[in-house]
């Protein structure tokens, strides 16, 4: 087995200079991202929405979601999962403000 940085596999953390991400990307897993714009304290991401219809489900509830605020300003709230499901999760942040979101995990389709 070829050894291979997140950045060789994943756009998005080429995109954004990541060279690896903190955890294993076990083999069957897969690691991508995307940006959001919180609009209230808890909002729900869908996969299909955010990725652009590219996930649109995991294989199960076992993926890890990493969140790094990517806009300036105070950091009020640390953002938080508190609910995980195969086609969504909802995320707790600070409102109006941006984060880069890194999942790592079995994609169903």
């Amino acid at each position: 087995m070829k050894r291979r940085w997140v950045k060789d596999y994943c756009p998005y953390a080429k995109d954004q200079g990541f060279m690896a991400v903190v955890g294993n990307v076990l083999p069957g897993e897969t690691a991508f991202g995307f940006s959001h714009h919180q609009l209230a304290g808890t909002d729900t991401l869908n996969f299909k929405t955010e990725t652009k219809e590219k996930v649109t489900q995991m294989k199960d509830e076992l993926y890890r979601i990493q969140v790094t605020k990517s806009s300036a300003g105070s950091v009020a709230t640390i953002p938080f999962v508190p609910t995980k499901t195969k086609i969504s999760f909802d995320l707790t942040a600070e409102a109006g403000e941006d984060y880069d979101i890194v999942i790592i995990g079995r994609i169903a389709y």
